[in-house]
């Protein structure tokens, strides 16, 4: 074996010294670079607890018989409650307040849509006032509430005249009124009191309070509004009204009576 000289070493040393340098001064921008790409592709970690969305053609009630006009994003009740151990009733609320907060940032947007980060923002906000106790649905001081199915009048299948003929009747006015609507979402319900100019005292049950999701937390094979959980442990005498001779099977609480009105 023929030594190196020592001008040859001298010379491979400096130019593996220049290539650790070169790499050195370029490692921040690659890894920069990785870093942006990573946050633009990577999902949001809550993804997991959204149902898939529904095309806005099968976003039908059947019980209501009508076209929603607002998409609701649907929680997946299991995976929550496993994750977070919240009850029955704080899902209904979170996914009830997520919508209403999520409506007001798209007020005015085109295209209606959330960015990943903002929806994950206003997720972890939700959940930390679901958890604080704070509900958008507040239940009335009244013991004796009046739940009134309005879906019909807001198809058009009954006249308004006989919802207001209701509010006339004095057995009716010894409870509070709650409307509970599978068609119309929160502010739709809201315009469609201002529009007929029933009193602001009305309490609301929308679409947002819609779930696949049972009390036992399993999914099932069609949306209901569990009235029960809302109210449950509140000491409340719940009345169902119904313009109907029959009730959505979609519409699940344990009622001290139903009555029919016309």
């Amino acid at each position: 074996m023929i030594p190196s000289s020592p001008s040859r070493c001298r010379e491979s040393i400096k130019i593996v010294v220049l290539f650790f340098l070169f790499s050195c001064g370029n490692m921040p921008n690659r890894v920069t670079n990785r870093r942006n790409v990573d946050e633009f592709v990577v999902p949001s970690s809550i993804v997991q607890y959204f149902l898939a969305g529904i095309p806005p053609w099968a976003n039908t009630s059947a019980g209501g018989k009508c076209l929603r006009n607002r998409t609701i994003r649907f929680m997946d009740f299991e995976k929550m409650q496993k994750s977070f151990s919240y009850t029955h009733e704080q899902l209904l609320s979170f996914q009830h307040r997520f919508n209403l907060e999520r409506e007001k940032l798209l007020e005015n947007r085109s295209p209606r849509a959330l960015g990943l980060r903002e929806e994950e923002t206003l997720f972890h906000e939700n959940s930390n006032n679901i958890q604080a106790g704070v509900r958008s649905f507040m239940i009335p001081q009244y013991k004796r509430i009046h739940l009134v199915w309005i879906d019909p009048f807001v198809t058009g299948t009954v006249p308004i005249a006989s919802l207001k003929r209701l509010f006339n009747e004095d057995h009716f006015n010894g409870g509070h009124p709650v409307f509970i609507s599978e068609c119309l979402s929160s502010s739709e319900t809201g315009l469609f009191i201002r529009e007929q100019n029933f009193p602001d005292a009305v309490r609301i049950l929308s679409s947002e309070f819609l779930t696949p999701f049972g009390p036992n937390f399993k999914l099932s094979h069609s949306l209901a509004l569990y009235i029960d959980s809302i109210f449950e442990g509140k000491g409340k005498t719940l009345v169902l009204f119904t313009p109907m001779a029959t009730t959505p099977e979609s519409i699940v609480g344990n009622f001290a009576s139903v009555q029919q009105f016309k």
